[in-house]
């Protein structure tokens, strides 16, 4: 079963491979892939994979004149493997749900939708913040500190200021 995005429109598999001639012009509509016109073009095919035999590194004596990170010849990064999934036993059925909530979270989490929302909620948070402290600021300076040591406020006079 394919995804909903993927599957094949059932009114345009009729045109599929098949020629149309307009007075000067000839169409054909063919279903491409990326290994085809890469053999046609010369180009680089569709991404995969590819698993190269461990290449072991020649040991050489080190040189004492070389200073770590200074060679002059740079060392071949070894080949990286690619680990699979490992398949966990499940004793309970508690586990199994346990599991597939936790698999279920991940991948929500890495939809766009939700990260969209996250950043939208973030936005949100920071300008309600900014909006509080601007408040706080603006009420300092409006009313500042008038009062003397006994906590009453006192008039201010416009020569002493």
């Amino acid at each position: 079963k394919l995804v909903v995005s993927h599957r094949d429109i059932p009114e345009l598999e009729k045109y599929l491979s098949n020629e149309y001639e307009e007075d000067d012009v000839t169409v054909k509509v063919v279903e491409l892939s990326t290994n085809e016109i890469a053999k046609q073009s010369n180009w680089i095919g569709a991404n995969r994979p590819k698993y190269e035999s461990d290449q072991e590194e020649e040991v050489k004596p080190e040189d004492p004149e070389e200073i770590p990170g200074m060679e002059l010849k740079a060392k071949t990064p070894k080949a990286t493997k690619v680990t699979k999934p490992s398949t966990k036993q499940f004793h309970s059925e508690k586990q199994v749900k346990k599991e597939l909530k936790k698999q279920a979270t991940k991948n929500v989490q890495k939809s766009k939708v939700f990260q969209k929302k996250n950043k939208m909620e973030q936005r949100k948070q920071k300008k309600q913040s900014l909006r509080a402290n601007k408040l706080k600021e603006g009420a300092k300076q409006k009313f500042g500190k008038k009062g003397n040591k006994n906590g009453r406020f006192t008039k201010r006079n416009k020569d002493t200021d």
